[in-house]
């Protein structure tokens, strides 16, 4: 099957989970609640999928692979529109611009970019930025109840700037109540 036919599928797998949330009423705005609660169902699909590498066929890796894609679409598709569009944008031209000049396949196997004089090539050298976004964190963690000062780096994605998927803040991907 050539990369056209995976991709047309791919688009008609969106369309199936579009349908399949028409179907069940997952429609309409979406609250940090009904976020939170896909994400055991995405754990779920992600352990199934760990469980038929491990030891299952390479049909059933290919299906349960399949399955993490279609929670995840499942999950864009109920964020607000336009941040999800704009999301999708952002990472299509972030992994398009990533090349062997400015990357490389680490030792987990990742795409991780080439650093070079302590910064990661490709990126812009805005110091003030990764400050700004450290007293951010340091504001969000001490208004969480915890010490001011006590910012873990791994809340920092390689570019200084806090990671989403890291960092524990009220969530902005929904539509507004």
């Amino acid at each position: 099957m050539m990369d056209s036919d995976i991709q047309r599928l791919i688009a008609g797998l969106a369309g199936s989970v579009q349908l399949f949330h028409e179907r069940f009423g997952l429609v309409g705005p979406t609250s940090q609640e009904e976020l939170l609660s896909r994400i055991p169902i995405q754990e779920e699909e992600v352990r199934e999928l760990h469980q038929a590498v491990l030891y299952e066929t390479p049909q059933r890796v290919a299906n349960e692979a399949v399955d993490v894609l279609y929670v995840a679409i499942g999950t864009v598709l109920r964020l607000d529109r336009g941040l999800a569009s704009a999301a999708l944008e952002e990472v299509i031209a972030k992994n398009n611009a990533k090349s062997w000049d400015t990357h490389h396949v680490n030792e987990a196997g990742k795409v991780a970019p080439r650093v070079s004089g302590g910064r990661a090539l490709g990126l812009p050298a805005h110091p003030e930025s990764v400050e700004g976004n450290k007293r951010e964190i340091h504001a969000s963690h001490a208004r969480a109840g915890g010490h001011p000062e006590a910012v873990d780096s791994r809340l920092l994605g390689s570019d200084g700037s806090p990671s989403p998927l890291r960092a524990h803040r009220p969530c902005a991907l929904i539509d507004p109540p």
